[in-house]
């Protein structure tokens, strides 16, 4: 593996293992009955957490791919 595609790769699980302790910590919110307006705003952070994950890792999946991979990459996400 590459320096670049082992760095790409990192970058991907540090995101999940944040994104882990997003919706951990909006379980503990929630079983302390916290306010559900901040419930609700900690949700969303997690909805754009998940995004950037899929972003990033279609990047990766474009950068670390043959060109026939790549079509059926942009097939998976159109």
């Amino acid at each position: 593996m590459n320096a670049r595609k082992k760095e790409s790769k990192q970058q991907l699980i540090n995101r999940i293992h944040r994104l882990k302790g997003q919706l951990e910590a909006v379980e503990r919110m929630i079983d302390s009955e916290e306010d559900p307006k901040e419930v609700l705003v900690q949700l969303q952070a997690c909805i754009s957490a998940i995004n950037g994950v899929k972003n990033n890792y279609s990047k990766y999946l474009i950068l670390n791919s043959s060109l026939g991979d790549i079509r059926e990459v942009v097939d998976l996400l159109t």
